[in-house]
């Protein structure tokens, strides 16, 4: 794992301020209350899945979407985390053909991509949720900079969260610098990548 740069630490202490320092900023493990603060018109932003706009019918503002906003000028696109829920199927050691199932599973995928996320997209999202016009460009910038990093998709492996969540924790928390927060954690974290990998192997 590299040493955090000055951009990562940057983005940690920024989050963090924002945090501790605005009262009108606010996070919540349980979305119920945020959403509903949004749906009744008492917050300006809220910060969730696309999965919401399925909820927000009944909304009587109308709303639109955005992509996470760029660090600063010098970013050349957005880019936007997935939710870091991951889907997996385990296949037994004791499946009679390997190769059939994992080319059933491909398959499914492959017509799923194809599909079904446009039709979810065009028909749902862009459409029967929509309330503005600028959603299918919204939407397009988002899906263009969707980020998946290793390190989210195997965030319970690693170390059981995200790992910037504790490092802001620590910062927040403990006044503990990210730098020295990483260090501290870095081969916990790195032990627990390798043997990912090895798995893998």
């Amino acid at each position: 794992m590299d040493d955090l740069d000055e951009r990562a630490i940057g983005i940690i202490e920024k989050l963090t301020d924002y945090l501790h320092n605005y009262p009108s900023v606010w996070i919540k493990q349980d979305n119920t209350v945020p959403l509903n603060c949004f749906r009744s018109g008492q917050t300006i932003f809220f910060l969730d899945k696309l999965q919401d706009m399925e909820t927000l019918g009944d909304m009587e503002a109308d709303y639109g979407i955005i992509p996470m906003p760029k660090y600063d000028e010098s970013q050349e696109s957005y880019h936007t985390q997935i939710a870091t829920g991951s889907q997996i199927i385990l296949v037994p050691v004791t499946t009679g053909n390997a190769d059939i199932t994992g080319h059933t599973l491909e398959t499914l995928c492959f017509f799923t991509w194809r599909d079904v996320v446009g039709e979810y997209y065009e028909n749902a999202l862009q459409t029967r949720y929509s309330r503005s016009r600028d959603t299918s460009e919204m939407l397009e910038i988002i899906r263009q900079g969707a980020v998946n990093g290793f390190d989210y998709a195997y965030s319970t492996s690693i170390g059981g969260d995200p790992w910037v969540n504790k490092i802001v924790s620590d910062y927040s928390w403990r006044a503990l610098p990210p730098a020295s927060s990483y260090e501290k954690q870095k081969k916990v974290w790195q032990k627990a990548i390798d043997k990912i990998m090895e798995n893998y192997r």
